[in-house]
């Protein structure tokens, strides 16, 4: 049975949460059946065609730390490194598809007497937050 998500299908989700010390960034990829595949295959580390769950997060666990090179965020000018603080990984069968889940937090401590908040993911998408608690 083809998964409602797409078989070729990764999406992404990333939810800021702003505070007067913080930056906390919720990352989440799901990857589709055959994207899922390809990562599963790729933490299998004994090759021996079945991924288990310690697998996953060994491989998401040196994986997660570069994904925060995806992202920027920039305040009051400066860029300010966001630290991959939390990762867990999950098969879910939802719809009687297959998927891949993968979840990332980080989070960057904020300089005092900050500015407005610029949160970038690609060249194309920025986000702004023009005071500490607001949610984007």
């Amino acid at each position: 049975m083809a998964s409602l998500l797409g078989d070729f299908t990764i999406n992404q989700y990333c939810g800021l949460k702003l505070s007067s010390g913080a930056v906390d960034l919720h990352y989440v990829i799901v990857y589709g059946q055959l994207p899922a595949l390809r990562e599963l295959h790729a933490a299998d580390a004994d090759a021996n065609g079945v991924t288990t769950q310690a697998e996953r997060d060994a491989y998401f666990g040196k994986l997660a730390p570069t994904l925060a090179d995806q992202f920027s965020l920039i305040v009051d000018g400066a860029a300010v490194p966001l630290r991959a603080a939390h990762w867990a990984s999950s098969l879910p069968a939802e719809q009687g598809g297959f998927s891949l889940r993968v979840d990332v937090d980080f989070t960057a401590h904020l300089p005092v007497n900050t500015q407005p908040l610029i949160h970038c993911n690609s060249p194309t998408a920025t986000m702004r937050a023009a005071s500490a608690g607001t949610k984007s």
